[in-house]
Order: C-alpha cells, then sequence, then structure tokens
C-alpha cells in the first residue's frame, strides 16, 4: 500500500513495476478529477457506476469510501485479477467496450472512460456501446488525451515511450468534436458538454493553448460529458 492509503500491488501482494505504479497514480488523478467535476462523493443515493478500461480500479479506489456500486471492466485477466485482489467488495468483468455482446441497455447510472477511448480500434462503435449502457437520466463521462500538432510535453512527464505512443493513437480535436456530434443525436433528453484541458503532469485545468504565451506546458486532453438536466451536480446541492 502505497504512502497516501491506496493499494499499489499485484495479485499476489508484489510491487508493481514502475511504470505499472505511473500508470496507476495517473490514473488516480483523472479518477478525482472525474469524482469531483461529475460530483461522485456529494450523491445523496447510491449510484451503479462502469468504470470502461478500469485497469487497476482507480476510480473504485477513489469512490471506495461512498455508497456507490462500483464495476470495473477490462480485457486484461491479470489486471482484473490485481484490481480484485485491491478491491475485494467491487465487481469486476472482463470484456471489450467494442464488442455489442458486452452491451446491456441502460444498466448504468454513471459510465466512466478514462484514458482508454484513443486506444480503441473502433472507438465510434464503443462510444455508442458506452450510451447504451448508460441510463436515460444518466451521466457518461469520458476524458483522455487528444493528438495534437501542439502537445507541448510537461518535462519528464511524457518522455516515456509508452506516453508518447498513446498521445500518438489519441483522437483528434475533429474526432472528438464528431463524437459530440453524435452525442448530441444518440443522447436523447440529456445535456453535452465538450471542453478541451491541460495535464501538466499534477493536476487537469482548462487548456489556455489559444493564448499567444500559455502559462503551462501539458498535454493536451478532452472531456465530453453526458448529463441529465440543465443543472449540473455541485459540493452544494448534490445529485
Amino acid at each position: 500500500m502505497a504512502g497516501d492509503g491506496y493499494v499499489v500491488q499485484d495479485a499476489v501482494g508484489r510491487p508493481l513495476e514502475p511504470h505499472l505504479e505511473h500508470d496507476f497514480y495517473t490514473a488516480l488523478r483523472y479518477a478525482r478529477h472525474t469524482q469531483h467535476e461529475v460530483g461522485l462523493r456529494y450523491w445523496k443515493h447510491s449510484a451503479r457506476v462502469l468504470d470502461v478500461g478500469c485497469q487497476l480500479g482507480a476510480l473504485g479506489q477513489v469512490l471506495a469510501d461512498t455508497p456507490h456500486d462500483y464495476t470495473g471492466l477490462d480485457m486484461d485477466s491479470s489486471v482484473l485479477a490485481s484490481a480484485q485482489a485491491s478491491l475485494p467488495a467491487a465487481h469486476f468483468l472482463q470484456g471489450d467496450v467494442e464488442s455489442p455482446s458486452v452491451t446491456r441497455n441502460g444498466t448504468y447510472d454513471v459510465v466512466v472512460c478514462s484514458l482508454v477511448i484513443g486506444l480503441l480500434k473502433n472507438w465510434r462503435q464503443a462510444y455508442l456501446n458506452m450510451i447504451r449502457l448508460t441510463k436515460q437520466n444518466g451521466h457518461l463521462f469520458l476524458v483522455d488525451l487528444l493528438r495534437n500538432p501542439w502537445h507541448r510535453p510537461p518535462g519528464d512527464h511524457s518522455v516515456l515511450p509508452y506516453i508518447q505512443e498513446q498521445v500518438a493513437r489519441s483522437l483528434t480535436w475533429q474526432e472528438v468534436e464528431e463524437l459530440a456530434h453524435a452525442a448530441r443525436s444518440w443522447a436523447g433528453n440529456r445535456n453535452v458538454r465538450l471542453r478541451r484541458l491541460l495535464d501538466d503532469g499534477t493536476r487537469l485545468a482548462p487548456d489556455a493553448s489559444h493564448c499567444a504565451q500559455p502559462d503551462r506546458d501539458g498535454l493536451s486532453v478532452f472531456e465530453l460529458w453526458l448529463h441529465p438536466g440543465n443543472q449540473l451536480p455541485t459540493e452544494r446541492d448534490g445529485a
């Protein structure tokens, strides 16, 4: 277990390899961002949450002290075994969100996909499946890297080859806008929010790349959120 209380080990209790530990803490930052944006900590009722491409279950770790029913979905059985060992009360499914067989219409109150969709071959179908998995009055929250020519590496954070590879395989802003346009057609009575963020290796914040002199370096990120109603959850009023 790491110093901040989060479990960082494999299924038999061995410490993770350095690159996997780096992935875990990156996923934790994105999980905390997701929890804050969707307001999950402040909901007054238990929600069924699906984490698509859950890897080691970072979002499950963040939600462990909440009443929510967390399910992680991933294709890697060894990763799921490690996640289950760390989160014995959570649910984990092995499967491919690109496949129609994974779709159980309207099952989840919240579907989250973090740092995954750009790595999928058929990301359009995967996104449609995620919409189908979400209840009619539910939330679908995507956050991922962007493949942009103005991506500005935040020092050592992006020199690792696998991070460079993930950036190279990520969606362009034009492709993300295509997803947002499709979401408005598929989303029914839900609203769609799309915005660009910057990940400086420490936090996610609004991107200043349109400015003549951006104040921070970082990786370009997008956030696409389908949510019910006109008012977003807040710390004050919950969901």
